[in-house]
């Protein structure tokens, strides 16, 4: 399996525990399931077994959870700031989860294929969520990887691309 695949089952794995930690509240309710001590609740259990057994997407999928919460206030306002008439407690919880997702792992490494990264998280969008959530995704994660003061590694907005 290839690094693609990797990256493919961790942003998964990542999405679905994000959305189980979200729904329960409890973000140790996430880290539970990509660690495979948790069983998300009602999520599959053969699929998250599936996404765990591929080589390196638990240890991945745990740094897109652990970025995400380092930087959780940063990037929550972040959304809410792009998206202008959304709060994001009215945001759909896997909608949400992708954008917080994504945005953290843009910030692990703020020159990766940024084209790469949108497609992947909006194709999960568009499985995990609502008719909407793909282009609603697209169009929030294109404002906002768009926009230089995107946040990077250290946990700051910067000015730089």
């Amino acid at each position: 399996m290839g690094a693609r695949h990797k990256k493919r089952a961790a942003r998964e794995l990542a999405l679905l525990a994000a959305y189980a930690g979200d729904c329960n509240g409890d973000w140790d309710d996430a880290v539970a399931v990509v660690d495979a001590t948790g069983d998300g609740a009602a999520l599959q259990a053969d699929h998250l077994a599936e996404l765990r057994s591929v080589q390196g997407a638990r240890s991945y999928a745990r740094r897109l959870i652990d970025a995400y919460l380092e930087r959780r206030a940063e990037i929550d306002e972040r959304i809410e700031r792009t998206s202008e008439r959304w709060r994001l407690d009215r945001m759909d919880r896997i909608d949400r989860n992708v954008l917080r997702l994504a945005l953290a792992e843009a910030s692990m490494d703020p020159a990766p294929p940024h084209g790469v990264l949108m497609s992947e998280w909006v194709d999960l969008a568009s499985r995990y969520g609502s008719e909407r959530s793909g282009g609603f995704v697209n169009g929030l994660l294109r404002s906002t990887l768009a926009d230089p003061r995107r946040i990077q590694d250290e946990g700051d907005v910067s000015g730089a691309t």
